[in-house]
């Protein structure tokens, strides 16, 4: 989701997907605890924290309070923690999709809502396969991609897709602050 939104706009997303599992970065607990207060959500997953650090661990701790305080059952846990845990699951099945349904729905992604409210874009299995594949005509070495994670626009998701989609690399920072990176 675009870190810019109002928590109004946000939240109306969160309320019409039924999103059940959100993932966030620490930098946003203060707008994200709030969103994940929505029935649908069951787990808030940190995916730049870790527990070997003490600011982490004071950040998730103060987020776990402010769910406590709102009376909310949302479990909050970090990637690396959940990571672990899964690791030893049984895989998930790679598709899901009604055999009779020759183009079947695979994405979901939101407008930036610069005409007023936000509105949701479906994208079938076709045009979501298109984004694996070259991006940018005539290319054909592989891409190396630095971006801010997580990129919320279909261009930035287009360009990423495609750069691991030929072999490429990409460095995603889990910080919207770039002038460190590109002083």
């Amino acid at each position: 989701m675009r870190a810019g939104a109002t928590a109004g706009n946000l939240k109306t997303i969160v309320e019409e997907t039924g999103v059940k599992v959100f993932g966030a970065s620490s930098e946003h607990f203060g707008t994200t605890v709030d969103l994940v207060a929505s029935p649908s959500v069951l787990r808030l997953v940190a995916f730049d924290c870790t527990t070997e650090l003490d600011g982490h661990r004071d950040s998730v701790a103060a987020a776990k309070a402010r769910l406590s305080e709102a009376g909310s059952d949302v479990v909050l846990n970090v990637l690396p923690v959940v990571a672990e845990r899964d690791s030893a699951l049984p895989a998930a099945p790679l598709d899901t999709a009604d055999p009779a349904d020759a183009d079947p729905l695979a994405m979901l992604s939101y407008t930036s809502g610069s005409t007023g409210t936000p509105k949701g874009a479906t994208h079938s299995e076709r045009v979501s396969l298109e984004l694996w594949r070259e991006f940018m005509p005539g290319r054909e070495n592989r891409a190396l991609v630095l971006g801010f994670q997580p990129s919320r626009h279909v261009v930035g998701q287009s360009v990423t897709a495609s750069a691991l989609g030929c072999g490429g690399t990409v460095h995603l920072l889990g910080k919207s602050d770039l002038s460190a990176v590109l002083a």
